[in-house]
């Protein structure tokens, strides 16, 4: 009887979504889900239910249900890319509709998503869910520090340092001190980098490229961040990177003997998905960070004033290198066009966030 009644409810939610009606189709496919919560075609109907009423976190969870139940089935990584695209998560849309095509080589409609959103990310779409700005880097080598072979253990003291600045078991004191040996790890790391990748010549110290490299802007950033106080937020960042890179080079010998579902997740956490859900995050924190420190003004006054402009000024050569933080500041941008253009926001608000928008889109046009 519960199969002929999840039939029943299926036949009745595929007829209302032909007919566009998704409230009822949600209802039924609901029930037929009740009736039989292993069907893997169920959760795929109800997540493209979502997705046309565009909850699409909602289409999120039912096409991760689909791949729970099925890691072979082509469709469940086909809605979990369409809920990414709704989401505006076009890097983890990609990594979507490529799975797709790996399980089923022969899916033209993930093969098409493919090129459609490679084309939207390196700029060749002017729809509205396009970041613009370049092609997006998803491989392990471009997390920074990933470079640091054979150093493992100063990624282990920034993750080290960043923890126990957070939780000041040993005093708020300490975690202030905590904060300074955590961006003292950094810029070890990041002057490391530098070391093993340009000429020990006098010429490097005055080629426009080193100068311009990301590595040395932190390095200079963090001596500043050092003479002020703490930046809130500002080493989640560094956390990031370091464990990815812990877990990616020592995914031999330690992973492995880790408890089975912190195994999982540091196996997630080095595959392509997941390198860049570390990218896509240390990049919005630093933006966030670049947010809020000119609010810290009004807490130090102008003790802070000298590592706001460091930082803004980091933050813009970091838009004009990394994709990644250009499409975390057309993220925030999005989410802020919503609130100050709402119908119920006073006009004179949204005017006004139009000038600020073109001005420093003006001001950073003439830094780069």
């Amino acid at each position: 009887p519960t199969t002929s009644f999840m039939a029943d409810f299926k036949a009745a939610g595929d007829a209302a979504f032909k007919a566009h009606d998704f409230d009822k189709a949600l209802e039924q496919y609901t029930l037929a889900i009740e009736a039989d919560g292993s069907n893997k075609v169920l959760f795929s109907n109800r997540s493209a239910t979502y997705a046309s009423q565009q909850n699409y976190k909602a289409a999120l969870l039912d096409a991760n249900k689909c791949i729970e139940l099925d890691s072979g089935w082509a469709k469940g990584h086909s809605r979990r890319g369409a809920a990414y695209v709704g989401l505006n998560n076009l890097v983890a849309a990609l990594s979507s509709y490529e799975k797709a095509v790996e399980v089923d080589p022969n899916n033209a409609n993930a093969k098409a998503q493919v090129t459609n959103l490679k084309s939207r990310m390196s700029g060749g779409s002017t729809g509205s869910n396009s970041m613009g700005g370049g092609s997006y880097p998803p491989s392990n080598d471009l997390v920074p520090g990933s470079n640091l072979e054979g150093a493992s253990f100063i990624h282990i003291f920034v993750l080290l340092f960043t923890l126990l600045y957070f939780v000041p078991i040993l005093g708020p004191a300490r975690g202030a001190d905590f904060y300074r040996f955590a961006l003292g790890a950094g810029v070890a790391g990041n002057v490391l980098t530098l070391w093993r990748a340009w000429p020990k010549t006098f010429a490097t110290l005055k080629d426009p490229r080193f100068l311009q490299s990301a590595e040395l802007s932190f390095v200079l950033l963090s001596f500043m961040m050092q003479l002020s106080p703490p930046l809130p937020f500002a080493l989640v960042p560094m956390a990031c990177y370091a464990t990815h890179n812990i877990c990616r080079l020592h995914r031999a010998t330690l992973v492995p003997r880790l408890p089975s579902f912190l195994r999982d997740r540091a196996l997630w956490l080095v595959s392509d998905e997941g390198t860049q859900m570390t990218l896509a995050f240390a990049a919005l924190s630093e933006v966030m960070v670049g947010v809020g420190a000119p609010f810290l003004l009004i807490v130090h006054g102008f003790r802070v004033i000298a590592v706001t402009i460091f930082y803004i000024q980091y933050l813009m050569k970091r838009y004009a290198s990394s994709w990644w933080t250009r499409h975390a500041v057309s993220l925030l941008v999005s989410q802020l066009d919503k609130v100050l253009y709402h119908r119920f926001v006073p006009g004179a608000i949204g005017s006004l966030w139009t000038r600020l928008k073109s001005s420093v889109a003006t001001f950073a046009m003439r830094r780069s």
